[in-house]
């Protein structure tokens, strides 16, 4: 879609807005193809005796909630500035930042083919890695001053992002009892929906001091890269609780 708009911004950005009209297009094929199963009253009735998260789960979660938050913000930004760090610079047009974003995007579907070798490589410090990666591929956005570096730095931030918050989902559903997964999993993307909100107003904040993309990018590189090292030290009192006990 973001490939879409790219293509259509020549002709004005009320025909860019069309290419969301595609979403109509899957919304119909899901109501015509997706089976619907009707909920049973007794299901439907709440249980008084319905199992409540405990305080390690509600404190994994609010941890991971944190995390995704401070994720997807950052990414929602580099979503918004990169295409006005290429139109400004000279290094392209609004379809140039349109492609380097949709790569951005499709290199999501690498990173979920090599997730599995990556949690077996890394293990529990995935999501810290990620993390520091993430923060550091956003400051190279910053102080990029060609279209290569900068497309290189944004297609990987784009692989690294899609790894932490698939490792924080996982984690999740690793360490979370089955019957209580909805619930840390409902906290957890509210996390996410909070980060995404709060992305105009983050960003209207660090422009108050500058507007320059590299001072903007490593405040936000260096907030992700202090978040993957809150990760690092949570995981070690979680590991020295866990060797107590």
């Amino acid at each position: 879609m973001t490939f879409g708009v790219s293509r259509l911004l020549p002709f004005g950005w009320q025909a860019a807005f069309l290419v969301y009209t595609f979403g109509l297009v899957v919304l119909a094929l899901y109501l015509l193809f997706v089976p619907y199963d009707k909920v049973s009253e007794k299901q439907q009735e709440p249980s008084e005796l319905a199992p409540k998260l405990s305080r390690q789960d509600w404190q994994l979660s609010l941890v991971f909630a944190f995390v995704a938050g401070v994720i997807v913000l950052t990414y929602i930004a580099i979503n918004v500035r990169v295409p006005g760090i290429v139109e400004k610079s000279g290094m392209g047009t609004a379809q140039t930042a349109g492609v380097i974003l949709s790569l951005m995007q499709l290199i999501g579907i690498a990173a979920g083919i090599s997730f599995a070798s990556l949690i077996r490589l890394f293990r529990d410090k995935l999501l810290m890695l990620s993390g520091l990666v993430f923060g550091l591929t956003q400051i190279i956005i910053g102080f990029s001053s060609n279209l290569l570096s900068l497309s290189m730095a944004t297609i990987s931030a784009g692989f690294v992002y899609s790894v932490g918050l698939t490792t924080i989902f996982y984690t999740l559903s690793e360490r979370i009892s089955a019957h209580l997964l909805n619930q840390a999993t409902s906290i957890v993307i509210l996390g996410c929906s909070i980060g995404a909100t709060a992305t105009t107003f983050v960003l209207s904040f660090i422009g108050r001091f500058s507007k320059a993309p590299a001072f903007i990018f490593s405040v936000l590189g260096l907030a992700m890269i202090l978040t993957s090292l809150f990760v690092l030290r949570f995981n070690k009192e979680k590991s020295g609780m866990a060797s107590e006990s």
